[in-house]
C-alpha cells in the first residue's frame, strides 16, 4: 500500500478510524512510517476514535433505554409482543421495563390519582435521567424523526426514560418536569397497545440507525 504523501495517510487514518476503527487505522500508520522513516505520523488514540464515533451517531459506551408504564399487568398478547420485541436490541442498548403500579381508583378524582401515579414515577425516573414523556400534545414524529431522538439520545450518556401514563394520563407537572414531550399517534389508543407500540417503534429506529433490514422505506 503507497500513499501520495504523509498528509494522504493522516487522511487515510482519519478515515479508518471513523469508518472502521483503531487496529486499521494503526496498521495504516505503520506502512506510512515504513515508507518514510524520517516522517512521524500520529496514530489516533482510542479517545479520538470515541470521539469520532460519537460524531457519527456512535457511542463507545452502553445506553440504557427504560420505558416506565402505569400498570403491573398487561393481556398476554401484548407481554408476547413486547417480549419479543425487547430481546432484538442489541447488547449496546439496555432496554429494560419498569412496570409502575397504578393508583387503586375507588372515588377517587382524577387529579389525586395521577399526582400519587407522579410521585411513582419521579421514583422510577431517577434524578440524572434524559426524561420523555408520552402526552397527545406532545411533538408528533414520524418513525424517521424517532430515529434521529434516538440518535440524539445515545449521545447524552444518560438513562433514556420514556414514561407511559395510567388511564387518566399524565400529571401536569410531572409533564412540565420532563425534557421532551412526544405522541406516537393522534389516534386514542389501549393501554397494553401504547407499549406494544413503542417498543416496536423504539426496535424500528434503532434498525433504521444500523441500516438492519427490518425497516422498509
Amino acid at each position: 500500500m503507497l500513499f501520495r504523501s504523509q498528509t494522504h495517510c493522516r487522511q487515510k487514518i482519519r478515515h479508518l478510524c471513523q469508518a472502521c476503527g483503531g487496529q486499521e487505522a494503526s496498521a495504516v500508520a505503520k506502512i506510512c512510517q515504513a515508507q518514510d522513516p524520517s516522517q512521524k505520523v500520529d496514530q489516533a488514540p482510542s479517545q479520538d476514535l470515541g470521539q469520532a464515533q460519537s460524531a457519527q451517531g456512535q457511542t463507545p459506551s452502553d445506553m440504557k433505554l427504560t420505558v416506565a408504564a402505569i400498570g403491573l399487568k398487561v393481556p398476554d398478547w401484548a407481554q408476547i409482543a413486547w417480549d419479543d420485541y425487547a430481546k432484538r436490541f442489541p447488547p449496546d442498548i439496555k432496554f429494560q421495563l419498569k412496570a409502575i403500579k397504578a393508583e387503586p381508583r375507588g372515588s377517587k378524582s382524577p387529579g389525586v390519582l395521577m399526582a400519587a401515579e407522579a410521585e411513582r414515577i419521579r421514583a422510577a425516573w431517577g434524578r440524572d435521567s434524559h426524561r420523555v414523556v408520552l402526552d397527545e400534545r406532545g411533538d408528533r414524529l414520524r418513525t424517521l424523526d424517532l430515529a434521529e431522538r434516538l440518535k440524539t439520545w445515545q449521545s447524552l450518556g444518560q438513562e433514556v426514560v420514556l414514561v407511559i401514563g395510567g388511564p387518566d394520563g399524565l400529571d401536569e407537572e410531572l409533564r412540565s418536569e420532563a425534557h421532551e414531550r412526544i405522541r406516537l399517534s393522534d389516534l386514542t389508543l389501549p393501554h397494553a397497545f401504547v407499549r406494544v407500540l413503542l417498543v416496536e417503534q423504539l426496535y424500528r429506529a434503532w434498525s433504521i440507525l444500523a441500516h438492519h433490514p427490518y425497516h422498509r422505506e
